[in-house]
C-alpha cells in the first residue's frame, strides 16, 4: 500500500480492509460467516459513499467482494485479483491447508521464518531473506510471550479442512457479469490455488482481462516485489 501510493499515478485515496477475524477486527458474534463479510463490504462503501472505485482483492476473499459488487452495481470501476479467481483448485487448497494445520506453533521470529521457508519455500524461490521476515512479520503477532497467528483462531473458510475430495465454491456465472470491468489477474507461477488453465478460461470469458503470471511466487503474491506496485497502478 505505501509502494503504491508514493508512485505518480497513485490513486487519490486508499482503504485498506482487516475483515472479520483477521489483523485488528475481531471475529464478532456471527462467526465465521461469508454473508456477512460481503454485507460488511457493501455497508463500507454506502457509508463511505463510495462510487467508481478499483479494487484489489487476494485469495478466496473474491466470495465475499464479487456478492457485494452485484448487489450494487456500478460501485466497482477496475478489479485487481491477487491470485483469485472464479475457480480455485480444490488439491491445492487442500494441501495449503494441511501443511496450515500440521505445522507448529514458531517459538520466535526465526523460527517462524524456517516454518515459512519449509512449507512455502518450494513455490516461493524469488524470495530474500528480508523478504521471508517480512512475510512471517506479517503473519504473527505478539501474544505474551509468544507468537501467535495474526487471526481468530476460529476462523475457517469452506475446504480449509485438508479434504482432498471437498468441491470449492465457484464464481463463473457473477465473473462473467463482469465481463467489460477491466480486469488485472496476478498469479502467481507457483500458485497452488489458480491454475493456469484456469486463468487462460479466465481469459476467454472475460471481455476485458489482462494475466500476469509471476515467476518465483505461490500464494499469495508478496505484492511489493518484481515491479507489481507498478503493474496495478
Amino acid at each position: 500500500a505505501q509502494q503504491l501510493m508514493s508512485l505518480p499515478n497513485a490513486p487519490k485515496r486508499l482503504y485498506t480492509v482487516d475483515l472479520r477475524g483477521r489483523g485488528r477486527s475481531n471475529l464478532g458474534p456471527g462467526g465465521d460467516d461469508i454473508s456477512l463479510d460481503t454485507s460488511d463490504i457493501v455497508s463500507l462503501v454506502d457509508g463511505l459513499n463510495l462510487h467508481h472505485v478499483d479494487v484489489l482483492v487476494t485469495g478466496r476473499t473474491i466470495t465475499t467482494l464479487l456478492p457485494a459488487a452485484i448487489s450494487r452495481p456500478g460501485t466497482f470501476r477496475r478489479l485487481i485479483l491477487n491470485d483469485a479467481a472464479a475457480e480455485f483448485d480444490p488439491v491445492g487448497i487442500a494441501r495449503s491447508a494441511a501443511l496450515d494445520q500440521r505445522a507448529k506453533a514458531p517459538s520466535s521470529l526465526e523460527d517462524a521464518v524456517s516454518l515459512l521457508k519449509s512449507s512455502r519455500g518450494e513455490s516461493f524461490t524469488s524470495l530474500s531473506d528480508a523478504d521471508w521476515t517480512d512475510w512471517a512479520r506479517a503473519l504473527y503477532r505478539k501474544d505474551g510471550s509468544r507468537l501467535v497467528p495474526d487471526r481468530d483462531p476460529k476462523l475457517v473458510r469452506l475446504g480449509n479442512s485438508g479434504d482432498f475430495e471437498m468441491r470449492q465454491p465457484t464464481l463463473w456465472q457473477e465473473f462473467r457479469l463482469f465481463y467489460r470491468c477491466p480486469t488485472l489477474l496476478l498469479r502467481g507461477v507457483g500458485s497452488d490455488f489458480v491454475s493456469e488453465a484456469v486463468a487462460e478460461k479466465m481469459a476467454l470469458e472475460h471481455g476485458n482481462l489482462r494475466h500476469v503470471a509471476i515467476p518465483g511466487q505461490g500464494h499469495p503474491l508478496r505484492l511489493h516485489l518484481a515491479n507489481l506496485p507498478e503493474a496495478i497502478a
